[in-house]
């Protein structure tokens, strides 16, 4: 089973893993209904940020994830105390369906750092300083292809409020892009029950990673959310070469470990875009909730 179908399996469903007692392995949870998936690796230290976290080089997670290098969450801020860049861990990693984080966190190797205390590395960029459009901004027209194999223009759903955000279909962490699509559907849920006029909006989830979300894997993806109970969500890929000035003018950041396709570090980020198609809000990460969402939508109907 490939990682993609395998860690959307397991996010979308959670299904239970077998116990595996290597050194890197999966518990089962307590019990069925806690739908909390555990592992045990371990790694190397690549970046300690200023909220807490750290980005690891980490090992396999059998079934669920690849070896990569990725921010994790750190649940207990004290377990990092005294880490450093370059320095070999050991951690838990704990995955719920829509949050995960590490803990358990114990220093295998020092990496004899000579800076005193932590090296600390900036949060994943937001795109300060480019050249991107911002609130009051028109949106420039750009062309897509849609999980249904449809050429699809931004242009095409002018006159209409539209929503857009940023995904690929192998992020494994659930608090990333799974966390956006899952608050997409939970806005859609709410606005398809309270709204008369659906054609009034549309929401659109534009992968950052072309190359492997083609339309087929896009619609897989897009069925594991149950996008089909909406007609207005789409979800969108570009050419390799349109993306990069998509993605600068709005403001989406990605960096990618040339040595692996799944090592990614990407900031997040949803326009809200009205009728005229001007920029009127942008949310900035993943703590918005799907009823902001709605508020923000509706305010512009």
């Amino acid at each position: 089973m490939s990682v993609l179908r395998t860690s959307l399996a397991l996010l979308v469903s959670l299904a239970l893993a077998g116990c595996n007692r290597e050194e890197t392995g999966v518990e089962s949870p307590v019990a069925a209904d806690t739908n909390i998936l555990v592992f045990h690796t371990k790694g190397l230290v690549k970046g300690v940020d200023e909220g807490g976290g750290l980005t690891v080089e980490h090992e396999e997670m059998p079934g669920y994830m690849a070896a990569m290098t990725m921010p994790f969450n750190v649940k207990d801020k004290n377990d990092i105390e005294g880490i450093n860049v370059g320095d070999e861990i050991s951690f838990k990693y704990t995955v719920t369906s829509e949050d995960s984080w590490i803990d358990n966190i114990i220093l295998l190797r020092s990496s004899n750092y000579e800076s005193k205390g932590v090296k600390k590395n900036k949060p994943a960029p937001t795109g300060a300083g480019e050249n991107y459009f911002t609130i009051g901004d028109t949106i420039e027209d750009f062309n897509f292809l849609s999980h249904k194999n449809e050429t699809t223009k931004l242009s095409d759903f002018r006159g209409k409020v539209i929503v857009i955000t940023f995904i690929y279909t192998r992020c494994p962490v659930p608090n990333f892009c799974p966390r956006l699509s899952l608050r997409f559907k939970s806005a859609l849920d709410i606005l398809s029950a309270d709204t008369l006029n659906q054609s009034a909006y549309h929401f659109l989830s534009i992968t950052f990673d072309p190359e492997y979300d083609t339309p087929e894997m896009l619609n897989q993806y897009a069925t594991s959310y149950k996008s089909n109970d909406h007609k207005n969500w789409t979800f969108l890929t570009p050419g390799a070469a349109e993306f990069d000035e998509f993605s600068r003018k709005v403001g989406v950041v990605v960096t990618r470990d040339e040595k692996n396709n799944l090592s990614w570090d990407h900031n997040l980020r949803t326009l809200i875009i009205d009728r005229s198609g001007e920029i009127k809000t942008i949310l900035v990460g993943n703590l918005w909730s799907a009823e902001k969402l709605v508020d923000e939508v509706k305010s512009l109907f």
